[in-house]
């Protein structure tokens, strides 16, 4: 489908590298234009991917769904582990524009393989330790482990590849990149089940095969775009590892915020609980859509602006997000309880208590994310370093805590504190830190949208 669409996208493609951010007048607009683009395209595969997720679980049941759940962490943990922050650093070096962009896709893609090599190698020298102690499953076939190895470098080139992407705003490949590679693995996955009867090795094939098909279409985007020049620049990879490892930490201690509350489950409890915990997560998360999309395209907006102008954007974006981030929480619960739980059937039912406590978090794990991204696009990684070791300390102290006496609803408890805590600390931080008032970041000013709503009008009526 998005190889089709490259002829289309070439003229825009090119006529945005380098950019610079919209006049004032039309920022609004045309931002929201393009977040709308991401957003619409996400409704119709985060719609596809709920489903087969939904399949997925109800194929595998709660221990096998959770056995899959903690496989995939194993390459997730290794993108946050080994990346170094490469990518996020290729972003901020293209909208510095101090290189080519051709030659920031290729020596980014060329580090992500390279460094993805480490993981691997780790995952397949440490198969009894992760099968005792992670997987809790000491009869986990080789043949797993080596699948789940496979698919590390093709992750990691499919996350570097989307982000350089979305710092070009090429927004229809973008979302091929960042929606794809989990619904097609999902659909190759449910599919494969039902034919071979492999049962979780096939989604694991599936994962496999899924990022290599994205991944592989990306390197073809850039290259007939003629911006991937096979040229090695050791000076742009010392920069890229520069300013990467500034962020490195950061990324890091979020990631381990995020998910430090299911690595502890794995240790604590059953891969059935865990598996009950996983998709209370994976459903509540669909409310990060938003700000996720928001976010992204926030930091490349950033990166290319001088302070003052970033922190009046930033504060722009949150407060047209937070209503929605509010608001829509109720009606998801509802949607779960009354639509999702009975076609899953009575086995799901713990997972709605945890389902509940987290939706609040969503809405404070949406707002970090925006804050967090513009401290990185400014070059001061170190302000979010401290909300998100902060909130980490905090999310890790409670779920030993409160897991061995509530379970999974104590990890939901931990998990929407600490992200409470967080955001709190980087509002403050953001505050101090520039002239704007509090009602800057949670009061929609109504020229922002009428604006708003103008610059959506044909988006909406073209979806439509």
């Amino acid at each position: 489908m998005a190889l089709i669409q490259i002829s289309e996208n070439k003229q825009d493609f090119g006529s945005e590298l380098g950019g610079s951010i919209p006049r004032p007048s039309t920022v609004i607009g045309d931002f929201a234009k393009k977040n709308f683009q991401i957003f619409s395209a996400g409704a119709v595969f985060s719609g596809g991917t709920f489903l087969l997720r939904l399949v997925l679980a109800g194929i595998l049941g709660p221990s096998g769904y959770g056995l899959f759940t903690l496989m995939m962490l194993l390459p997730d943990y290794s993108e946050k582990f080994f990346r170094f922050g490469v990518d996020d650093a290729a972003v901020y070096w293209n909208g510095k524009g101090k290189h080519p962009p051709g030659e920031i896709v290729f020596n980014t893609v060329l580090t992500s393989a390279l460094l993805s090599a480490i993981p691997a190698a780790l995952l397949l020298a440490c198969q009894e330790e992760i099968a005792r102690w992670i997987l809790k499953q000491p009869a986990v076939p080789s043949s797993w482990l080596l699948i789940v190895a496979v698919s590390i470098p093709f992750l990691f080139v499919v996350r570097a590849l989307g982000k350089l992407v979305l710092s070009l705003e090429c927004i229809s490949f973008y979302n091929f990149m960042l929606y794809m590679p989990t619904f097609l693995s999902l659909l190759i996955g449910v599919v494969g089940i039902s034919l071979l009867k492999k049962g979780l090795k096939s989604a694991l094939i599936a994962f496999a095969v899924g990022y290599a098909i994205v991944a592989v279409s990306g390197v073809i985007f850039f290259i007939r775009q003629r911006l991937f020049q096979p040229r090695l620049n050791l000076g742009l990879i010392r920069r890229l590892f520069g300013y990467g490892l500034n962020l490195y930490a950061p990324n890091l201690l979020q990631y381990l915020h995020y998910r430090v509350d299911m690595l502890l489950l794995a240790l604590m409890l059953t891969p059935a609980e865990v598996g009950y915990y996983a998709l209370a997560v994976s459903l509540v998360e669909a409310l990060r859509k938003i700000p996720n999309i928001a976010s992204s395209l926030l930091y490349v907006r950033v990166s290319r602006s001088e302070t003052g102008q970033a922190a009046d954007l930033t504060a722009l974006v949150c407060r047209h997000l937070l209503p929605l981030l509010v608001i829509l929480p109720v009606p998801f619960f509802l949607v779960v309880n009354y639509i999702v739980l009975p076609a899953l059937g009575g086995v799901y039912r713990p997972i709605v208590f945890p389902v509940m406590i987290l939706l609040p978090g969503m809405i404070a794990l949406g707002m970090n994310q925006l804050l967090t991204l513009h401290f990185y696009g400014i070059g001061q990684a170190t302000v979010a370093s401290r909300s998100i070791l902060t909130g980490l300390g905090t999310n890790l102290l409670l779920n030993c805590y409160l897991i061995p006496k509530y379970g999974i609803a104590g990890a939901a408890v931990s998990s929407t504190l600490s992200y409470t805590l967080a955001v709190g600390i980087l509002l403050v931080c953001f505050k101090k830190r520039g002239t704007l008032r509090w009602r800057d970041f949670l009061l929609v000013r109504h020229d922002e949208l009428r604006e708003f709503i103008r610059a959506l009008t044909p988006s909406v009526n073209r979806a439509g």
